[in-house]
């Protein structure tokens, strides 16, 4: 096991009913009560009620929907997953899609449908339109954030958000560029490190930098693809 979702008898029970779910195969929605733990003094009790959603996960029956996600955020364009929890279709329970959005990201969500995943496909119409237009009515931050949206047919949608890294170019590495590469990197940006001169441009002198581009960084600046959340420094001599 990975991770935790708190310690006492909601740890237990999340424990129990993921035991469950793996042998059957069914997911479950959990509810874990916090309030009723007596096991600390009440001085020490977190409190709160938790909906833990469990279901099994098989890679080869993903695959489709990781590619998704995964092509979603190269294009560095802004994106949901979106995860059925319940819903009139219980068949199609715990089905996923990514949804590419237009835009930046803010405000409301607009399903790109030109893109090639082709638009929430969740394999019914009806609940494909349902979550588009959920997602039409909803705003999600930006960033690694989650939310719960209701259709107007009843079905519930967990849907988090896609952003890619920020990404940092940084043109020049020279004793400058090359520490602010490694910080950025450091700070969870995806570095690109642009540089004329082989002798600068080697792994050793840039530790975490994702992608080194030796050659004339006019040029390459100029064909550098769309991006949404890109920064570019330029230390050069």
């Amino acid at each position: 096991s990975w991770g935790t979702v708190g310690g006492g008898c909601g740890e237990a029970e999340v424990f129990a009913r993921a035991q469950r779910v793996l042998a059957t195969g069914r997911p479950e929605l959990v509810e874990v009560n916090l309030l009723e733990d007596q096991g600390w003094e009440s001085d020490s009790i977190c409190g709160g009620i938790l909906d833990i959603w469990i279901e099994r996960f098989t890679p080869d029956a993903s695959t489709a929907f990781l590619s998704a996600a995964q092509t979603t955020v190269a294009r560095g364009a802004p994106g949901v997953a979106a995860a059925l929890l319940s819903g009139e279709a219980t068949e199609s329970v715990s089905q996923r899609a990514v949804c590419p959005l237009l835009g930046n990201g803010a405000g409301p969500m607009e399903v790109d449908d030109r893109a090639s995943e082709l638009a929430c496909p969740l394999g019914d119409t009806a609940l494909q339109s349902e979550l588009v237009a959920a997602l039409g009515d909803a705003q999600l931050p930006a960033g690694n954030s989650g939310e719960l949206l209701v259709g107007a047919a009843g079905s519930q949608f967990w849907v988090e958000s896609l952003s890619p890294r920020p990404e940092l170019v940084v043109v020049g590495a020279g004793h400058v560029g090359a520490a602010l590469a490694q910080m950025a990197s450091l700070a969870g940006f995806s570095v690109v490190v642009l540089e004329d001169r082989s002798t600068f441009a080697h792994p050793e002198r840039l530790p975490g930098v994702d992608r080194i581009v030796i050659g004339d960084p006019e040029l390459h600046l100029r064909t550098l693809p769309p991006h949404m959340a890109r920064h570019i420094v330029l230390v050069t001599r």
